[in-house]
């Protein structure tokens, strides 16, 4: 990576300007040669000293490529204080990401046909700035504070590499996988080798519209010095996601919906609970390819938060902030991988539910205290030494559980993609995001003192303890419903947690 910045700074009456450039070159090579040498798997360890293999795999094409870089920024602020007591800061930045473009293809390659050549550029991310600070009196105890900004994303050159790399994977399974192992593998190469019965092809693009994904952010607040040492504010915080990043089959052709009477039909054999009623995929748009995923700038999100403050400077040995906040964030897809696209790839609207990154609530408190201590007259000085000059920090955080997705655990809908289907509870398909998980509590707490011994050499000792009231937190839940028309006995049981109470102790010399 190579960057280059420059800002200049201007100050005339009651403006302080400031303008500026970056530009940043990425120079991105990536290789990813999965299983090109080729993969033999067995079921057990008898059928691998009987030689019968259970899949065959191989990659073919080239696994790496070049995807290079370059990012634009340039921008202009102004800082004006209009009154004494009335200060407002406007800007403008401009951004634009040269994604890789002019990727070479062979048409004659069934490997490189109906990959694309490039990602599309978006010239049009103008990003306005506005925040003001408003003294509500003279002393500038209690101040109002607002400010919105647009802000503008990076796409991911995961994204490009995922769409741009020309790499198939041939599998083989049961006899002609046992038949294979007899002749080894296939030598390597960047076209897929004959007298092999190939199946469909699945192709990963990206929408040849997709714009940078970008938020809206305001804020409106209000701060009040109380006394010397404290501060107490109040702010309600809003995001808007616009254009995220969201992925999809884009290659199935509508659903029928699978009842006992249309099940053979459909080439269902033996449908479970889970099926019946449910639109079920049989067919595709395209007959040359089996799915053709592709991601596009099609998310959204709201977050809409209250976050309370008090704290205190340092003063008389004593620090605190403690911290609140009320919020609840809400998306389509919090991520664009595959366990993310939709339930219904012909019912997008019905993702939108709880963000995974949505906390209802999370409360934190922070604090540092030299501990004080008077010895009385006359007392020991080895236990003056010993007691004094210690010091105490502590970080607390408790917060409401994250939701989770419950899934049938099976792809019950044909579409190719087990992880994100949902079961159906009284005939209606669940929401996303509806299973709320444990809230967390956790205390980690420090104690040290630093021992001088000479002008340049100082001996340190403390003592942590994390999670220090031992308190379980669960960090996974079974989510699995099965496919039965009611949830498996395991279903919401905890499966993982974090680390119990852990204490350490610790001796450090500075020189």
């Amino acid at each position: 990576r190579y960057q280059w910045t420059h800002s200049t700074s201007w100050t005339k009456g009651r403006h302080f300007w400031k303008f500026g450039a970056d530009i940043q070159r990425v120079a991105a090579d990536t290789s990813f040669p999965v299983s090109f040498g080729g993969s033999f798997t067995f079921a057990s360890l008898p059928d691998f000293i009987a030689g019968r293999v259970n899949t065959f795999s191989q990659g073919f094409g080239d696994p790496a490529i070049q995807l290079p870089d370059t990012l634009y920024g340039v921008f202009f602020q102004d800082t004006f204080r209009i009154s004494p007591r009335l200060m407002m800061v406007y800007g403008l930045r401009y951004e634009y990401d040269a994604q890789p473009q002019g990727i070479a293809r062979n048409p004659n390659n069934p490997i490189e046909q109906g990959l694309q050549t490039g990602i599309h550029r978006d010239g049009k991310d103008f990003g306005p700035r506005l925040g003001l600070t408003y003294s509500l009196d003279a002393s500038g105890k209690t101040l109002l504070r607002a400010g919105y900004g647009i802000f503008y994303d990076r796409l991911f050159l995961l994204v490009a590499r995922n769409a741009l790399l020309a790499r198939e994977t041939i599998t083989l399974s049961a006899a002609a996988a046992t038949a294979q192992l007899g002749v080894g593998a296939f030598p390597q190469s960047t076209s897929l080798p004959a007298g092999v019965p190939l199946p469909k092809p699945s192709l990963s693009i990206t929408d040849s519209r997709m714009d940078t994904p970008y938020s809206q952010q305001a804020n409106f607040g209000v701060e009040r010095q109380l006394g010397e040492n404290w501060l107490a504010g109040a702010t309600y915080v809003y995001v808007r996601g616009v254009r995220l990043l969201e992925a999809n089959n884009i290659n199935l052709a509508p659903p029928a919906v699978l009842t006992l009477a249309n099940a053979a039909a459909l080439g269902v054999k033996s449908p479970n609970p889970q099926q019946f009623g449910r639109p079920y995929y049989t067919a595709v748009l395209n007959p040359n390819y089996n799915a053709i995923q592709m991601v596009s700038a099609s998310g959204g999100s709201t977050y809409n938060g209250l976050d309370l403050t008090l704290q205190r400077r340092f003063r008389n040995g004593l620090q605190l902030r403690a911290n609140y906040t009320f919020s609840k964030a809400i998306d389509n897809a919090s991520d664009f991988v595959q366990a993310q696209e939709p339930n219904d790839p012909y019912t997008p609207g019905a993702e939108r539910s709880l963000s995974d990154e949505d906390q209802r609530h999370r409360f934190t408190l922070t604090g540092v205290w030299e501990l004080p201590y008077r010895g009385a007259a006359g007392e020991n000085r080895m236990l003056r030494g010993l007691a004094a000059d210690w010091t105490m920090a502590t970080l607390m955080t408790f917060h409401s559980g994250a939701p989770y997705n419950v899934l049938v655990g099976s792809d019950v809908n044909g579409d190719g993609n087990s992880s994100t289907d949902r079961p159906l509870v009284g005939g209606v398909p669940l929401g996303r995001n509806t299973y709320i998980g444990p809230g967390s509590g956790n205390v980690d707490v420090r104690l040290s003192r630093q021992i001088p011994v000479r002008e340049r050499l100082r001996v340190q000792v403390l003592a942590e303890a994390f999670n220090l009231l031992n308190h379980v937190n669960y960090t996974g839940i079974n989510t699995t419903w099965g496919t039965g028309l009611t949830p498996r006995s395991t279903f919401g049981q905890y499966v993982s947690a974090a680390d119990p109470r852990q204490i350490q102790f610790g001796l450090k010399i500075l020189f």
